[in-house]
């Protein structure tokens, strides 16, 4: 393996703390790395269309294969797989997720072939209001689900998107069944809402 495609683990001496720590603590059977296959599945052909976070997203393919998302000196609130989870449950949301309309945008695939796409585009309001810390709280994510580690300031993390989505798409029901928002979008206020 080259310097240049060595994991932090590898490379880093303050970060190898984190992956090992993980290993030994992790309850759950280790799975093998992705295979070049896996690899292409998950990126697949073409963009997803029109919905980013879609049934024929890269999101849910890489839950289908119950991957693990690692955060690697970030904060928890940076990940955009929480808008999978707001795609799926916005039924129950007191507004909805994406704009009105579709939104063309230029795409890139794996020949280096640009094409225009037609995109659903998420409200600004879920792109700056949400706050997926809030969910390990609300959760208490047992250490097979969630870990995290602070090393040198920077958090590492990793969730298991299984359990993770689960446990999320159960919330957000229950939570519209209150008429209320979910854990994670508690800062969304009708009012703001309205004027954003």
């Amino acid at each position: 393996m080259s310097a240049a495609r060595r994991p932090p683990s590898a490379c880093c001496p303050r970060c190898s703390g984190a992956p090992a720590a993980w290993s030994a603590a992790s309850t759950r059977t280790l799975r093998s790395p992705l295979s070049a296959a896996d690899a292409q599945a998950i990126v697949g052909t073409a963009p997803a269309e029109p919905d980013p976070f879609g049934p024929d997203s890269s999101y849910q393919r890489m839950l289908e294969r119950q991957a693990t998302l690692v955060g690697l000196g970030v904060s928890l609130n940076t990940t955009s797989f929480m808008h999978l989870i707001d795609a799926r449950a916005q039924g129950g949301y007191p507004s909805p997720v994406y704009e009105d309309g579709r939104y063309a945008t230029t795409v890139v695939d794996a020949e280096g072939r640009a094409r225009e796409v037609l995109r659903k585009a998420l409200r600004p309001a879920f792109q700056q209001r949400t706050m997926p810390s809030a969910i390990n709280l609300e959760m208490q994510p047992a250490a097979g689900v969630f870990q995290t580690v602070e090393i040198g300031g920077a958090r590492f993390f990793k969730w298991d998107l299984d359990a993770w989505s689960s446990w999320c798409l159960a919330h957000a029901a229950a939570r519209a069944t209150l008429g209320r928002w979910p854990c994670w979008l508690t800062r969304l206020d009708p009012a703001a809402e309205e004027s954003a």
